[in-house]
């Protein structure tokens, strides 16, 4: 289920970088929100760090969310959800950093930083982990009292 679900949207993930990336000849802006080509080197917010600490640090988040996968004790689907975007998320951000050296994001909101689809799956996925985890934890715990 984690790496179907994964495959999946790391697909959705890089079929959109890929529609991106033909950007080149043009941004398209609307308005507020604005889609455009970039290359981002760094990490998070474009802090830059050397390559191998963030291919390190982005096969340990994938190996961290394996272990919570398998070995976790929430079993619900919020959480499994959860964990199946940023496994996913992950990958995509990896696969770009392994075959070009960078992350290609395309989605730029006012004056946040630059992101990509991956981004949106890593983070909503790490909210639905935290609410699972924390709120229908404390639920089951009310229920069974």
């Amino acid at each position: 289920m984690l790496f179907g679900g994964g495959v999946i949207v790391f697909a959705i993930d890089q079929w959109l970088k890929n529609i991106a990336s033909k950007l080149a000849e043009g941004n398209f802006d609307f308005g507020f929100i604005k889609l455009l080509r970039y290359e981002n080197y760094g990490i998070s917010f474009g802090i830059s760090l050397p390559q191998s600490i963030m291919l390190g640090s982005i096969i340990t988040f994938l190996l961290v969310l394996i272990g919570l996968f398998f070995y976790g004790r929430t079993k619900h689907f919020v959480y499994y959800l959860g964990l199946i975007l940023s496994f996913g998320g992950g990958l995509g951000n990896l696969f770009d950093r392994l075959k070009f050296g960078f992350v290609r994001d395309f989605i730029s909101i006012g004056n946040f930083p630059i992101f990509n689809l991956a981004d949106i799956a890593i983070v909503s996925g790490i909210i639905l982990v935290i609410i699972s985890a924390w709120f229908l934890n404390e639920q089951k715990q009310k229920v069974q009292i």
